[in-house]
Formats: C-alpha cells, sequence, structure tokens
C-alpha cells in the first residue's frame, strides 16, 4: 500500500470565455485549503424536537479552493495579479484545472472571491477561487 503523498498544489490554469488562459503558480511550501463542496450536514444544539429525535438538516456548500501564488510583474504578456483581477471583474465563469504535486488533478466551474492584493516584497498574492457543486477530481 502507497503512502499519502502531500504537498504543495502546482498550478492553477484558469480558462475565461473572454480574457483567455492563464496558469497561475502556486508558491512552494505554502498551505493550500481546499473544500470539494456539496452538501453537509448542519450540526447545530437545536437540531433536535422535543422528543430528542434528530432533525437532519443538509445545507449545500461551495467548492473552494485557497492558496498563494506567484507574481510577476514583469511578464511582457501580462502580469498574474492583473489576470486575476480583470477575471473578477468579468461576471462569466471561469474554467478552473489545480494540479497537485502528487499528480491528482481537480476541476471546477467558478470566479474570483474575496481581496486580490500582491506583495511587491515576495512577488506573491493570495487567491481564492470557488464555485457551486462539486469540485471533481479527474485524475
Amino acid at each position: 500500500m502507497a503512502g499519502i503523498v502531500a504537498g504543495d498544489f502546482k498550478d492553477v490554469k484558469v480558462t475565461s470565455p473572454t480574457l483567455g488562459s492563464r496558469t497561475l503558480y502556486f508558491v512552494s511550501d505554502t498551505d493550500g485549503t481546499v473544500d470539494m463542496g456539496g452538501y453537509r450536514a448542519d450540526d447545530g444544539a437545536n437540531n433536535i424536537d422535543g422528543g430528542g429525535r434528530p432533525i437532519n438538516k443538509w445545507k449545500q456548500t461551495r467548492w473552494m479552493v485557497k492558496g498563494t501564488v506567484s507574481w510577476n510583474m514583469e511578464d511582457p504578456n501580462g502580469d498574474e495579479l492583473s489576470f486575476a483581477v480583470a477575471c473578477a471583474q468579468d461576471p462569466n465563469q471561469l474554467n478552473c484545472t489545480f494540479t497537485h504535486v502528487n499528480g491528482s488533478v481537480w476541476v471546477g466551474t467558478g470566479v474570483f472571491t474575496g481581496d486580490l492584493q500582491g506583495s511587491t516584497k515576495d512577488g506573491q498574492f493570495d487567491i481564492t477561487l470557488s464555485g457551486g457543486g462539486i469540485l471533481q477530481k479527474t485524475a
């Protein structure tokens, strides 16, 4: 039995129907956060009736990936932060393909959410991409 191979996301390819596509590269040795989305049981203290029976409430959550990507401000094709900001201002959904260092690949359709602020000192910025449904593992 093989062991677990954890580690960094390598990259995310973001494709916009109006702005084209760009591959954003995650910074090594930084933690990424993944929520696959889908339905979850809501575990509330009041989810019980007077007879002691549980009330099973289900809620749908979005898929979400957070991480830190590199920012090459001198890229002649346009820098990564400007592309992310342009995508965030565009109302179209993005096709997102995430690749992990262990070879796993996940895909989802969503948008950039939250702040997009770059560090000029470190040459990187944090991203959050999220969407409806479930983040699907394809490899």
